[in-house]
């Protein structure tokens, strides 16, 4: 890399930036050991000089933060960027309620001298707290970091920054559901069936099924249904419930309530998926603890953790997760249901021999236990 003093300046507010800048210093430098990196706490030797901190830099990060354009330190990394033409990486904290701003905010917050430098066609990669996307933001900080030196200046830009990878790293590429299984939606749950087939597109194995066109009644969760030659068709999944700013909301929201109610009665699972986008009615998740209808809350419907959808490149991710528990539900199908199975075909067993205890022995060419131990043609027909 670049013979500079340092790879990448931390840029940040203390009030509200402090602790993710000290956790981004660390990941990276376990992730790229040799990395030097600037943080003030650690490196900061004479507040006078910080400009020539920012000089011997070869990349800043602005941690964008509630307060960063109204501090007078911060405002001075930010001119001495612009002065030196350094490039910059923007991580935006977007959590209000950890110090986040929105980036309108943060745009109007910036002072019009700097806007165009921090702002214009720039990559705004957000920060994530949660692990599987806090990689992909660690990935994405590492990209810019790497690609600002001569040595990666080559690199092209790639919004997933797939040309660095994370050891175990699963992608929903990767993935497939054998045997497929069918995913169960409601029409009256807003924006499910966009999901749903957004989700369809990307994972292999994956079919559709509206509980309208199906009652969940006639369903329940886990049916293995095959064909007549034993090869496996498909299998009932789960219910998806999708939370936006319009679930449970109206008649349609009374209509869901009750589909999600009878899904419960019937055993069939729930699956939980969390819109964070706003574009797509994204929101906090403690809204759905006031529009929810209570009897549904008491009963468990959020014991299980949602897979929270964001905005790209991080939707990724949340499609990667979303595959992954509709894997581990396949899977869970499937074992139940080949519990269920085994158990019928060892009664069909034992009936005989109960029946040879009361009656003389049955003629030899009906003492084979082979006939029991083959697998029917049909699961159904058990």
């Amino acid at each position: 890399m670049d013979q500079l003093g340092f790879h990448l300046f931390l840029s940040h507010v203390w009030q509200s930036g402090q602790d993710q800048v000290a956790l981004i210093k660390r990941q990276l430098q376990l992730c790229l050991p040799g990395t030097r990196i600037f943080l003030d706490v650690d490196d900061l030797l004479d507040i006078s000089e910080l400009e020539a901190y920012v000089k011997s830099s070869a990349v800043v990060l602005i941690f964008l933060s509630k307060g960063y354009f109204v501090s007078r330190n911060c405002l001075r990394e930010a001119g001495s960027s612009e002065k030196e033409n350094k490039p910059i990486v923007l991580v935006h904290e977007a959590d209000l309620s950890k110090g986040g701003i929105t980036l309108e905010d943060s745009r109007a917050e910036c002072p019009e001298k700097l806007r165009s430098y921090v702002f214009k066609d720039r990559n705004i990669i957000r920060w994530h707290r949660i692990a599987d996307f806090q990689k992909l933001s660690l990935k994405l900080i590492a990209d810019g970091m790497l690609r600002g030196s001569s040595a990666y200046a080559h690199v092209p830009f790639d919004p997933l920054a797939k040309w660095l990878v994370f050891p175990g790293e699963t992608s929903i590429e990767k993935l497939r559901l054998d045997p497929p299984l069918a995913l169960q939606y409601s029409s009256f749950n807003p924006g499910a069936r966009e999901l749903a087939q957004e989700l369809k597109a990307r994972l292999a194995g994956l079919k559709l099924m509206n509980v309208r066109d199906t009652p969940i009644a006639h369903t329940p969760s886990g049916d293995l249904r095959r064909s007549n030659s034993g090869e496996s068709v498909t299998s009932i999944g789960p219910l998806m419930l999708y939370l936006n700013n319009v679930t449970f909301l109206g008649e349609e929201g009374a209509q869901l309530a009750q589909t999600v109610r009878a899904a419960r009665a019937q055993g069939t699972r729930i699956v939980l998926f969390h819109e964070n986008d706003e574009a797509f009615g994204g929101g906090p998740f403690s809204w759905h603890f006031t529009t929810t209808p209570s009897d549904l809350i008491s009963d468990g419907i959020f014991s299980d953790i949602a897979v929270e959808f964001f905005t790209m490149p991080h939707r990724e991710v949340s499609l990667a997760l979303a595959a992954q528990a509709l894997i581990a539900q396949s899977a869970s199908s499937q074992k139940r249901n080949w519990g269920t199975a085994l158990v019928r075909l060892l009664m069909v067993r034992k009936a005989p021999a109960l029946s040879s205890r009361a009656s003389s022995p049955p003629p030899r060419a009906s003492t084979s236990s082979s006939r029991p131990l083959q697998a029917p043609q049909s699961l159904d027909s058990l």
